[in-house]
């Protein structure tokens, strides 16, 4: 017999919508652990150096301490001593550099588009080309003297085949679909080179320029 009263059923429980993004790590602590992954082995290096320094087993002598590093880097800094050879050495960078990169583009553009110069300048690339740069000294003192002139010439040899050498592999590794599609289409040269060449060898050149201020980093220590 029913009591004539409508018992309501319960209603679904609905879990909580869970918030987007909920498990996994934020931004600016993802961030954060990936400055500090970034940096935890230059300071566990410079810490250990510093502990054994302590411990005696290195003499000062021989590796002074970072705490004694970090001092004299600060007095040169106040000096101004340090920012007046920083600026130097930046410039002779950007010189030697500037001359490598102009000169190693327009060669290596020649040299891989143009099989009469690569034919006439292949063996006096392979000749130089292995040389060091540090090899140069000698030279560049008797030709330029021991003035700026020779510091330049020194991280311009540097930084000079790198960028030679990967702007001449870029355009030989250019898509031959596209040189054929363009030979048939008859592009002009010019344009070929703008539109085909350039953005196919657009990484090896890049990759060159930056081995290329690299090496001029390098040569600027043993120019000087």
């Amino acid at each position: 017999m029913s009591s004539g009263v409508a018992v309501a059923e319960p209603a679904p429980v609905q879990a909580a919508p869970q918030r987007e993004g909920a498990g996994r790590p934020r931004p600016a602590l993802a961030a954060a652990g990936r400055a500090a992954l970034y940096v935890a082995l230059p300071l566990a290096v410079i810490a250990l150096w510093q502990g054994l320094f302590e411990l005696g087993l290195i003499r000062p002598i021989l590796l002074p301490p970072p705490t004694k590093v970090a001092a004299s880097a600060w007095a040169l800094a106040v000096s101004g001593e340090l920012l007046r050879h920083v600026a130097i050495s930046l410039l002779r960078v950007l010189e030697g550099f500037a001359l490598a990169a102009v000169s190693g583009l327009v060669l290596g553009l020649a040299v891989g588009l143009w099989r009469g110069v690569d034919r006439a300048t292949d063996l006096l690339i392979q000749l130089v080309k292995p040389i060091p740069p540090i090899a140069w000294i000698p030279l560049a003192i008797l030709w330029f003297g021991i003035g700026e002139g020779a510091k330049v010439y020194i991280i311009f040899l540097g930084a000079f085949f790198p960028v030679l050498v990967n702007t001449v592999d870029g355009i030989r590794q250019t898509d031959h679909r596209f040189v054929e599609l363009a030979r048939i289409l008859e592009v002009p040269r010019w344009r070929f080179i703008q539109q085909v060449v350039l953005p196919g060898a657009l990484p090896a050149i890049m990759t060159g320029l930056r081995v290329g201020v690299m090496v001029a980093w390098m040569c600027v220590v043993a120019s000087s």
